[in-house]
Order: structure tokens, then sequence, then C-alpha cells
């Protein structure tokens, strides 16, 4: 699950609230199949949640960014869940999301503040996903376990002029990113997904737990087995 927080003050720059808007869509773009979601206060009261629309009345810059907002709507989060006025009787708090089924409930309880019960629940335990990533890559290679000496001893060896001189300037690095590649994988081992279930965050916490009660029990017994061979002592 991604989650964004972003807070649009009422006097941005529209550039700076599109260059926000941008990297929110770089950073999630090829990740669709996890549930985003993007919230706060975005200081946009023109919006018309019930028809999508933009009412004229606000300053043309805070217009250009409602529809700034709407455009990256359109294409990244289908679904906007607070339509009641959170402050003024305007609709300042938003709360976006690619998922539909993400939200279960916005009950509305100054900002008037609002709760948002979320369907994903982090401590229910799961299995592990295999890792989204190519597996001809420097990401699918486990760095923990490489033979360095060895890595340096090929990187050391590699005739990188000859190498340049092999292809022309603009395939380069291509070339300068496949030979390192190719190294790597000579000399590190892939990545194993492990299918262990992992236990959710409660059971760990619990576990924890009981060790450390077990521990104090253990040093509460060797204080009072001292205090006692100290009083026999005196």
């Amino acid at each position: 699950m991604i989650i964004c927080a972003l807070y649009r003050p009422p006097d941005a720059p529209l550039e700076n609230f599109k260059s926000c808007l941008q990297f929110m869509a770089d950073y999630i773009s090829g990740q669709e199949a996890y549930e985003t979601c993007v919230l706060r206060d975005f200081n946009l009261p023109r919006i018309d949640w019930n028809s999508g629309g933009i009412v004229s009345g606000s300053r043309p810059a805070t217009d250009q960014s409602a529809s700034l907002l709407l455009d990256s709507m359109a294409n990244n989060f289908p679904s906007q869940f607070i339509v009641e006025p959170t402050r003024l009787g305007n609709c300042f708090d938003l709360f976006l999301s690619n998922s539909p089924n993400l939200v279960t409930d916005t009950p509305l309880s100054d900002h008037r503040l609002f709760k948002i019960f979320l369907s994903y629940d982090p401590c229910r335990p799961h299995l592990l996903a295999p890792p989204d990533f190519n597996i001809f890559s420097f990401r699918s290679i486990d760095f923990y376990r490489a033979d360095y000496e060895r890595i340096n001893t090929l990187f050391n060896s590699t005739d990188w002029k000859e190498l340049w001189n092999l292809c022309d300037p603009v395939e380069f690095p291509e070339l300068l990113n496949l030979v390192p590649l190719q190294i790597c994988e000579m000399e590190c081992p892939k990545k194993q997904v492990s299918t262990r279930r992992r236990g959710s965050f409660l059971t760990t916490l619990s576990r924890k737990k009981r060790k450390l009660k077990l521990r104090m029990a253990e040093l509460t017994t060797n204080f009072e087995n001292a205090d006692a061979l100290t009083k026999k002592l005196e």
C-alpha cells in the first residue's frame, strides 16, 4: 500500500503544485498493483465534488490548480471520498485513492476533524509477494553474499578503453551497464523469495513481551538468591 500526505498552501504557486502532482504520478507509475491513497489539506474549496466541476469565484491560479488536480485524478485517483464540508463550509481536506473499495466509512467528527476507516489491515498475516523486478537486473542480485574480491579482480582486468572503441559513444552507456551486470551475475547468487508466513505485528509484540517477562522473572530469582546468600554470610 502507498500512502501520500500532501498539503497545498492557499497561495501555492501553480508550477509548484503541478510539479508535486507530477512527482506523485511518476512515483506510482508502474505500481498500479498497489492500493494508493493521497490525503490532507488541498485548499481547493471551489471544486464541486458532487458534479466534478469547478465553481467560479476563486483566484485564477486556484482554479487552475483545481483543474490540474481533477486531471491528475482522472489518470491516477478516480475515487475521492470526502464530499462534506470540513472547515467553514468548504471541503478542504481530501482523500484520493485508486481503489474504490479501500474506504469503508468517513464519519466527520474544527478543520472539522474526520476519521477514515480502511479495509486494509496491516496486522493481518499474509504471504510475502514475489518481488516485482526484472530478473536480469541489479535488483535481482543478492549482494549480501557476493564475492567482492573476485568482482574487484574482474573489474580491474576489464579493458574499458577497448570497450569504448568497440561501440558508438551513444551506445556506450548501455554497454557500461551491461558489463558490470554480467560480472556481478557471475560472482553473486540470485535473490531467493521466502515463502514463510510472516506473523502479524501483534503476534511479534506478544512474543517479545513474553520473553521480557521470563527474563525479568529470571533476574528477580537471581537477585533473591544473591540476597539470601548475603544474609547467610552475615
